[in-house]
């Protein structure tokens, strides 16, 4: 037998002729992986300059097709259509602009925008009526260094920008991420797609070949790259399921990246039999609910994303440095309900282990109450799919247990906030 500093046998990277029948057919049978090429491979001028992932590059061409004095002659066409894309996913109060029946009633006059002012990314202002809009982007990173509160004081703090007295904070990001600051409305890739495809459906015949060509390629590149395609996924899927012993055998040669790790993560969560219901899935993340919130309370949420039931889910997320979860508070509908329950569930951290991130308990929106490693690993590279669906598999059933005290907890809070009936 070879000693412990014996040079490893050339044979042992000879692949088997298993394995090599394995690969050959995942190639050439494999209708699946054709469409999926088809879906992403076409020529898009962004991804041929690689901006995909350039925050600094979306915020120009942003600013650029916002701007209605620019090249494009289409006036504030696009900017209307976001503000009232905008306006409409605001709830009435002191963080929208104002009523979506006022920006359709009237002109956008003396628009400026600007890009890097102060460091904020995008600052839009208009004259009639008087608003402004700061938009901070993030695509690939996260929030540093208080950068949304500094910048919101950047704005209160000075003489001019001050006194307009409508005054919008966007915080855009691929999957609609919470921020840190409530002042900040959240904002997503797959909104901002909505609002320009609608846009260019609706006026297309107006725009020139050159300008409708470089829209499209755009609008591609943020549906392909930067939001969940149901077409794209479900190819995914549907090659996974049927080439999953290839796939492994490149991931085990080649290393893997997010998407692999989400799945890895989906199949462990599904083994648990915990009982979590998958609501939503990215390329980087995957939202579980529970029974346990949403049938032993009552379906206290807004309407929305994930329901009346689920105002309590489970995210596992992928980032630089592993896998995380977070449990995040969704919409409530009662607002006054909302401060009740958040009041409950971060009064003691000892009791659930929640902290509030950011916004406040008077705060309507979501609510991130948890941020905490799975496990820590580099996605870019291979990593120990034992290891990790190990981890996930010890996660679902610490936070099954967590979410029922939660159950528990808000139940006996229904009954005594419940007003009496006549």
């Amino acid at each position: 037998m070879p000693g412990p500093d014996a040079s490893p046998d050339p044979a042992d990277d000879v692949p088997s002729p298993d394995d090599l029948l394995v690969l050959e057919d995942f190639v050439a049978d494999n209708g699946d992986l054709l469409k999926l090429e088809a879906e992403i491979g076409r020529f898009n001028i962004f991804d041929a300059l690689g901006v995909v992932n350039r925050e600094l590059s979306h915020s120009n061409f942003l600013a650029w097709l916002l701007d209605p004095g620019e090249s494009h002659g289409l006036g504030g066409l696009f900017l209307r259509a976001v503000l009232m894309d905008l306006l409409r996913n605001t709830p009435p109060g002191e963080h929208r602009l104002f009523s979506p029946i006022k920006l359709d009633g009237g002109e956008l006059r003396g628009i400026d925008v600007r890009r890097e002012w102060k460091n904020i990314d995008l600052l839009i202002t208009g004259k009639d009526p008087a608003f402004l809009v700061a938009l901070e982007n993030k695509i690939g990173s996260s929030e540093h260094s208080n950068q949304l509160k500094r910048y919101h004081d950047t704005i209160e703090n000075d003489p001019e920008l001050s006194q307009i007295a409508h005054r919008q904070f966007v915080y855009l990001t691929p999957e609609g991420d919470e921020p840190s600051e409530e002042a900040w409305t959240v904002y997503s890739y797959a909104q901002l797609h909505d609002a320009l495809r609608k846009t260019v459906d609706a006026h297309g015949d107006q725009m020139g070949d050159d300008v409708l060509n470089f829209l499209e390629h755009y609008l591609s590149l943020i549906r392909s790259r930067l939001m969940s395609d149901e077409t794209i996924e479900e190819l995914c899927r549907e090659i996974y399921k049927n080439h999953r012993q290839a796939i492994d055998l490149i991931v085990e040669h080649v290393g893997s990246g997010s998407a692999l790790v989400v799945s890895e993560v989906m199949q462990a969560v599904e083994a648990s039999d915990q009982g979590w219901i998958k609501l939503n899935q990215t390329g980087r993340r995957v939202v579980y609910g529970h029974p346990t919130i949403a049938e032993d309370t009552e379906p206290i949420g807004k309407p929305g994303r994930f329901g009346e039931a689920h105002w309590l889910v489970l995210r596992f997320e992928v980032g630089k440095r592993g896998l995380r979860t977070h449990v995040v508070l969704q919409p409530v509908a009662d607002v006054q309900l909302r401060k009740l329950i958040v009041e409950r569930l971060v009064t003691d951290k000892s009791e659930f282990g929640f902290r509030l991130a950011g916004g406040g308990i008077k705060s309507t929106r979501y609510a991130r109450l948890s941020n905490e490693f799975v496990i820590k690993f580099d996605p870019s590279s291979a990593f120990d799919g034992v290891k990790l669906k190990g981890a996930v598999t010890q996660r679902c059933h610490s936070e099954k247990l967590r979410f029922q005290r939660v159950a528990d907890a808000v139940s006996l809070l229904l009954a005594k906030h419940k007003k009496p009936t006549d």
